[in-house]
């Protein structure tokens, strides 16, 4: 034996990925063509924990696609289609409240990927407002250590 392995868990993340990544593919070419895909349809295909990351990866990709159309996207739109996702949804929404339309990427999902600098950066403060929400409290951190804010639309 050569003595090269692959460690598990990456092992695990990268099948991870790339399923995510197959998934959210099929959403985006639908949303390309200009149909309106529902997430609940596409989260069918897998079982928490990944269930979550999809969540989040499919949230980003309607939302981009949405304010392309002119449209705003708010919690209430998302919060009675997944209200046991509160934490997903609020961290969604605080990344994409200020983001360009035309310059959207995913998520940290997987550390790394799809990265853009104002996702990973830190407020050395709490902010007062993120877009249209005023923001309450921290909730926590989330796996890739962005912050989980408690927000209300205002």
């Amino acid at each position: 034996m050569s003595g090269h392995s692959i460690d598990q868990p990456d092992f695990n993340q990268m099948l991870l990925r790339d399923r995510i990544d197959a998934v959210c593919d099929r959403f985006e070419e639908l949303l390309r063509d200009g149909k309106q895909p529902r997430i609940e349809d596409f989260l069918n295909e897998t079982t928490e924990p990944d269930r979550s990351a999809l969540l989040r990866e499919l949230l980003v990709l309607e939302m981009a696609y949405r304010r392309r159309n002119a449209e705003t996207p708010a919690m209430a739109d998302y919060s009675p289609r997944f209200p046991g996702d509160t934490e997903v949804l609020c961290e969604v929404m605080a990344r994409q409240t200020d983001a360009d339309p035309d310059a959207f990427t995913r998520t940290d999902t997987f550390k790394g990927e799809h990265e853009t600098p104002s996702a990973h950066s830190k407020p050395t403060e709490l902010p007062e407002r993120i877009g249209r929400y005023r923001v309450e409290k921290v909730l926590g951190e989330g796996d890739s250590g962005e912050s989980i804010w408690l927000t209300t639309t205002t």
